[in-house]
């Protein structure tokens, strides 16, 4: 068969078939007793669960694959090999970029302008229970504004806050609420880490997403175009974006009036098996 690395080649089996893989490491550092190293349940309603927790490193080709279908999904023809092997590509592209930001978060965020005081990044994941194939991811970390200093000034802000990126549900486990409990749970992990804001990056032409934002409450504000020049992207810059960001203490003083279910802490030992390093502290 193919070998592990060429796994998209092998379409929805091989997908399966690496999720149900077990084992790997614990990333590179592993916070100690706070909550966020268990995993967590969510009741999304009608009797369906999700586990969200943390993304474990043997299984970042996985979540390649995932994000690449949900934003360039590849051809269905089987004949089509230029097409199937450019998405193939891509996923070990992005995987490359996982394991840079996973393992050597604190190299990456030197490059970054202006000078970073901390080196905050998670990837996190929504699982089927008990915690077992992926279906949706994001990554959390901490980056320069994306907005213009005069925004900045406005909103009372650093120049750093978290900034979420890469949100990607699979299509079959989409409108089961998902895509939200992500997105609170990101919202959660911002405030531990003292920020006040989250922001984020939406492509202009993408209006379901756009959409799917303002109704967890996420704004439209200025875009600074030097942006992905200062974070070593340049690469994004010509692409048309719009920038959201959610004020959490404001968020927090609504009524949520659309709770979708509860969720509950896993015990220690269903959390056992989800336990995932994420990079955090300050520099130097």
């Amino acid at each position: 068969g193919l070998p592990r690395f060429a796994a998209p080649l092998q379409r929805g089996a091989a997908f399966q078939g690496l999720a149900a893989e077990t084992g790997g490491g614990t990333g590179v550092v592993e916070a100690k007793d706070r909550k966020w190293d268990a995993a967590r349940v969510v009741d999304c309603g009608g009797g369906r669960e999700i586990v969200l927790r943390k993304g474990r490193p043997h299984e970042l080709d996985i979540l390649a694959i995932l994000s690449i279908e949900v934003f360039t999904p590849r051809s269905t023809a089987f004949l089509d090999i230029w097409n199937n092997v450019k998405f193939t590509l891509m996923v070990w592209d992005l995987q490359a970029q996982f394991y840079q930001r996973c393992y050597k978060w604190r190299d990456v965020v030197k490059t970054f302008e202006p000078r970073m005081t901390e080196a905050r990044y998670s990837l996190l994941v929504a699982a089927l229970p008990p915690g077992g194939v992926p279906l949706g991811m994001t990554e959390l970390c901490v980056a320069p504004c994306p907005v213009p200093q005069e925004i900045m000034d406005e909103m009372g802000l650093g120049p750093t806050a978290p900034y979420l990126s890469n949100l990607a549900i699979a299509k079959e486990h989409r409108r089961i609420g998902a895509g939200k409990a992500i997105v609170d749970w990101c919202e959660e992990l911002a405030r531990e880490w003292g920020h006040d804001v989250i922001f984020l990056h939406v492509e202009a032409t993408n209006k379901e997403a756009i959409a799917f934002y303002a109704r967890l409450g996420f704004l439209p504000t200025v875009k600074d175009v030097t942006w992905y020049g200062r974070i070593g992207r340049e690469d994004m810059a010509a692409v048309d974006l719009v920038v959201l960001y959610k004020k959490l203490s404001e968020a927090a003083e609504v009524s949520e009036v659309e709770e979708e279910g509860s969720s509950r802490e896993l015990s220690e030992a269903e959390g056992a098996k989800n336990l995932s390093g994420e990079v955090e502290g300050t520099l130097p």
